[in-house]
């Protein structure tokens, strides 16, 4: 572990600030729309969208993908953002040290579902696992 924090799993609220071994994340908002840039859902689908500031923590540059924010629910479903709409945070970014990078997080969540967990777990560039970081969402809440 050469010191890193490993091994322990986080439950947080949105009202929290995920703090892992890189970064600082908060929700700034969540919103569900049918329509998202000229894009309508299918039946019993709708967008998520989580705008969230993420903010390098870290000794040195930092890069993050869209495949770091899980988004879960039930047993074994989920899905990670779509980098594909105007205002979503790209495929891949750099945040340097000290700095923040404010976006969107794009998911389509089935309409039936109400308590989703966004799921990060810290990755290190020799493949070690740290910790993992559930913030749990109810839509019923928004």
């Amino acid at each position: 572990a050469d010191g890193r924090d490993y091994g322990q799993t986080f439950e947080l609220t949105t009202d929290d600030v995920m703090q892992s071994a890189f970064f600082d994340m908060n929700i700034n908002s969540i919103r569900l729309t049918k329509e998202l840039e000229d894009y309508v859902t299918e039946d019993g689908w709708t967008f998520m969208v989580v705008n969230v500031t993420i903010k390098n923590t870290f000794d040195m540059e930092i890069e993050m993908s869209d495949a770091d924010f899980a988004l879960l629910w039930g047993e074994d479903e989920g899905t990670y953002p779509d980098p594909d709409f105007v205002d979503s945070l790209p495929t891949e970014y750099y945040i340097g040290v000290g700095e923040s990078e404010t976006g969107n997080l794009i998911y389509i969540i089935p309409d039936e579902k109400n308590e989703f967990i966004l799921e990060y777990y810290d990755l290190w560039d020799d493949d070690f696992e740290g910790n993992t970081f559930n913030m749990h969402i109810n839509t019923d809440e928004l």
